[in-house]
């Protein structure tokens, strides 16, 4: 059984850009196995982390509200696991990891000043250029209410089930009249 470890830093602390992993494996074969003869092994390369990006847009086209979006942080997301490499049988290989083990995502925007949301059938790009990538894991939403919800380090709201959310920081206006921001 063979695997590798893997740790993720959130860009804002490491300074690092997040980067994939990818692997390959050509199980029970050789060079002298080879279909043509010529020794060479082919090797079909699968991610081994997941990618997400962000894209938003406004439902109600009807009104005249812009929504500029200027910081996104995701809470409370796995950022360490063990990769264990597929055995024969097996089409993809598999991560584990400890619950305990989640972090946040400070996530880099496709531009250095605040985007504004388009109305309309198309979504807007925010983190498409620059996307996450993380071990795959399904995420619990947080539900907040006034019995599980804490004060973390920083004032950021968080549950006690250290479920994952997203914290969005943006300015929604109608012109100069200003309803959050």
């Amino acid at each position: 059984q063979k695997q590798f470890y893997c740790s993720m830093l959130d860009d804002s602390q490491s300074g690092e850009r997040n980067v994939d992993a990818m692997y390959a494996t050509a199980l029970n074969v050789t060079k002298d196995m080879t279909s043509n003869g010529s020794g060479t092994v082919s090797l079909h390369f699968k991610h081994a982390l997941s990618q997400v990006v962000f894209q938003a847009r406004k439902k109600d086209v009807s009104q005249n509200i812009d929504i500029e979006v200027a910081d996104m942080t995701l809470f409370n997301v796995r950022n360490a696991g063990t990769f264990t490499f597929p055995t024969a049988g097996q089409p993809t290989g598999s991560w584990t990891s400890d619950d305990r083990l989640k972090s946040f995502y400070h996530l880099e925007l496709d531009s250095d000043s605040p985007i504004t949301i388009q109305t309309g059938t198309n979504s807007t790009p925010l983190s498409i250029n620059h996307p996450l990538l993380c071990i795959p894991q399904t995420l619990n939403p947080w539900s907040p209410s006034t019995t599980n919800c804490i004060q973390g380090e920083g004032n950021e709201e968080t549950d006690s089930g250290h479920n994952c959310f997203l914290r969005i920081k943006c300015k929604i206006h109608d012109g100069d009249h200003y309803f959050v921001g």
